[in-house]
C-alpha cells in the first residue's frame, strides 16, 4: 500500500479568500447604504461675508454692562443650606440676600446706574442644587433687578 506523500504544516493552512470576499461585500454594502453628509455641513456659518471688514449694530456709545457676580455655594455643614457672596458680603437664606441685594440696587441708582445696565450674574459652584438656584433668582427679582443670568461655576 502506498502513502499519501508528506504535507507541509504550511499547506495545511485555511483559504481565506472567501473571508475576504465577504469581508469586501459587506464592506461596499455598508458604503453604498450609508446616509452621505456634505462636507461642507460642518464649515456653514450664519455670518455674512464682507469685502471689506466687519461693521457693528451698536451705537458707538455703548458700553457693556455692569456685572454683579453673585457665587452661589453650598454649606457643607448644612446640605439644605447655601451662602451666595455677592461683592465680599456673604448671606445663607433668601431674606438676608434679598436686603443685601437691595442695598446693592440702591447704590446702583444712586450713583446713576440705570437698572437695566447691571447685569446680575448667578454663578454655581460645585454640587449646588437647583432649588438654591432658583432662591437666589427669585432673591435677585424681589430686588428689583430685571437683567439676570447665569453663569459657570467658578
Amino acid at each position: 500500500m502506498r502513502r499519501p506523500p508528506h504535507r507541509n504544516v504550511h499547506d495545511m493552512a485555511p483559504n481565506l479568500t472567501p473571508v475576504v470576499n465577504v469581508a469586501m461585500v459587506v464592506l461596499v454594502v455598508f458604503m453604498l447604504t450609508a446616509s452621505f453628509i456634505e462636507p461642507q455641513a460642518y464649515m456653514q456659518s450664519s455670518v455674512a461675508l464682507l469685502e471689506q471688514g466687519g461693521t457693528s449694530n451698536f451705537d458707538p456709545d455703548w458700553t457693556p454692562p455692569t456685572p454683579l457676580p453673585i457665587l452661589v455655594n453650598m454649606d457643607a455643614s448644612v446640605p439644605s443650606q447655601f451662602s451666595a457672596t455677592v461683592g465680599g458680603q456673604m448671606s445663607q437664606d433668601a431674606t438676608s440676600l434679598t436686603a443685601l441685594l437691595t442695598e446693592k440696587r440702591i447704590a446702583f441708582e444712586s450713583g446713576g446706574t440705570s437698572l437695566a445696565e447691571v447685569q446680575v450674574e448667578i454663578s454655581p459652584q460645585r454640587q449646588v442644587i437647583w432649588q438654591h438656584l432658583i432662591t437666589v433668582y427669585e432673591a435677585a427679582q424681589r430686588a428689583g433687578f430685571t437683567n439676570i443670568t447665569f453663569t459657570p461655576g467658578r
